[in-house]
């Protein structure tokens, strides 16, 4: 009877410690995973903040070239009202002028 209670007790403790181990490995498993989402996160912030910062580089871009063609049209304006002529070019942006808006 004793080596079958001895038996039994080393299965025991066999089986506790494997569970151990398991819950030991899940808890590593988890904290891995939740480096690597962090990782990921922050990878995709920096991304999106890359592509914001892109936008908002081709906006400002955008509106200096806007700002440079109503500048341009007033100089010439000005010069053709000194002159005493009219001027028949339509500002920036209107539709008579269509090549100007994209």
């Amino acid at each position: 009877m004793a080596p079958a209670a001895v038996a039994s007790a080393a299965f025991a403790l066999v089986i506790i410690d494997g569970l151990n181990g398991i819950m030991v490995l899940s808890i590593w498993l988890e904290e891995v995973l939740e480096r690597r989402r962090e990782r990921d996160m922050e990878r995709r912030r920096k991304e999106i903040q890359a592509a914001q910062a892109a936008a908002e580089s081709a906006r400002m871009e955008a509106a200096a070239e806007v700002q440079k063609r109503w500048e341009e049209w007033n100089r010439r304006r000005e010069a053709a009202a000194a002159t005493g002529e009219g001027i028949n070019e339509p500002p920036p942006g209107t539709s008579e002028n269509s090549e100007e808006t994209t």
